[in-house]
């Protein structure tokens, strides 16, 4: 019996499978390679396929007509993406041509980190100066180099529409983790500046990044190029799986569906961890992985919810919370142009319904949480939910 000198392995991702090749692929296990293949790729029709090669050692022209039959099954719009393919691999998809038939990506060039301080840290990774002109962010290691390069795409995107953001140049392996170059001259985070400012310049920063929210709120975004903000929350609460109820299920998604539609850009995780401020003072967008289309509210409830929340949130925005609080404060009221204070309690009223889907994101998502937490915030969402599907077809009040 012959050996079949290659594996598979397949990953779920919130939008596509990730199908990992290694080994061997010639005319004596291609069939097995198509049967196997096949059964994965049908196992989850709803999502796009990836193919990560990055263990792929050799492919036949047996092999290549396996994956052209793959692309050919695919929907006419959608190319199979081809992942992580080392420069042996590529020089035989570019002599026959399947690199225009595929959506193909090389293996990043290795970088060593070395030293760089830290800067900031999130939800998805690390950022770190490399030296004056470059910072990297760098993945955890959980994280796929598809989700990589997807932010490299975004930033692009961001960059053409208008957006004041990094310019993303290159991606990079760090050992057992994927990241991005970002140009970033002499810049430090808006959180920082902020931290390090005298007390009466605090509401001055927070004005300043109010009319730098509400600039990037006047920016349309092109639904083709950018995802619906509603779309992200709901592909991610569906990760509760059994966590929650199918009728509690039912009505998140529908409260957050009923939110007034935009197509208004928004960030997705707007805070001042994640602006920069270059030496002229202007601000530019970082961490553009959620960067989509949707209702301004879902851009002011972040901010509005760091400044509420306490002392858990010092690490994730960089904040203590007395300044959190000025910040937000300042920020609103130049957003809005309001002035009362009882105005501006009833708006944010409204903000802190929305702080439902975070929780209950956060705990679809982070893995970080410990048993304890992940309950106590389950909790909390459910708590907030019937206020949220109150208050969501109302979210222009808060404007």
């Amino acid at each position: 019996m012959e050996e079949k000198n290659f594996t598979l392995a397949k990953r779920d991702l919130p939008e596509r499978i990730v199908i990992g090749v290694s080994g061997h692929i010639d005319s004596s296990n291609a069939a097995a390679f198509s049967e196997e293949l096949t059964s994965l790729r049908d196992s989850s029709p709803e999502k796009k396929v990836e193919l990560d090669l990055e263990g792929l050692q050799y492919i036949s022209s047996a092999g290549l007509r396996v994956l052209l039959n793959l692309q050919k099954k695919e929907n006419g719009n959608s190319k199979v993406r081809l992942s992580l393919v080392s420069d042996n691999i590529y020089k035989i998809l570019d002599s026959t041509g399947f690199n225009r038939i595929f959506e193909v990506r090389r293996i990043p060039r290795d970088f060593t980190l070395g030293d760089a301080p830290e800067i900031n840290r999130g939800g998805n990774g690390v950022v770190y100066r490399i030296d004056e002109d470059t910072i990297l962010k760098l993945y955890y290691p959980n994280i796929p180099y598809s989700t990589v390069e997807d932010e490299q795409m975004t930033a692009t995107n961001a960059l053409v529409a208008g957006v004041p953001a990094a310019i993303a140049y290159d991606t990079v392996r760090c050992d057992d983790r994927y990241g991005v170059l970002f140009e970033m001259v002499k810049s430090d985070t808006l959180s920082k500046k902020i931290m390090d400012a005298s007390p009466e310049d605090v509401p001055v920063w927070g004005r300043k990044m109010g009319a730098f929210l509400k600039e990037l709120h006047t920016i349309k975004a092109d639904p083709k190029e950018f995802p619906s903000i509603k779309d992200i929350y709901i592909r991610n609460i569906r990760r509760l799986g059994d966590l929650i109820t199918q009728e509690q299920m039912e009505r998140i998604i529908g409260a957050i569906r009923s939110v007034p539609d935009r197509e208004t850009l928004v960030h997705g995780d707007f805070h001042g961890r994640n602006v920069m401020v270059q030496e002229d003072g202007s601000f530019l967008l970082i961490d553009l992985t959620d960067l989509s289309y949707g209702h301004p509210a879902f851009d002011l409830y972040e901010t509005c919810l760091t400044a509420h929340a306490g002392e858990r949130f010092i690490g994730s925005i960089g904040l203590n919370v007395e300044r959190a609080a000025t910040v937000w404060d300042s920020l609103y009221r130049e957003y809005t142009g309001i002035g009362e204070d009882s105005a501006i309690t009833q708006k944010e009223q409204i903000l802190g319904a929305f702080s439902c889907i975070r929780l209950l994101d956060s705990v679809a998502m982070s893995a970080r949480l410990d048993d304890d937490t992940r309950r106590r915030v389950l909790e909390k969402g459910l708590e907030l939910l019937p206020h949220f599907e109150k208050v969501a077809p109302m979210a222009d009040a808060v404007l």
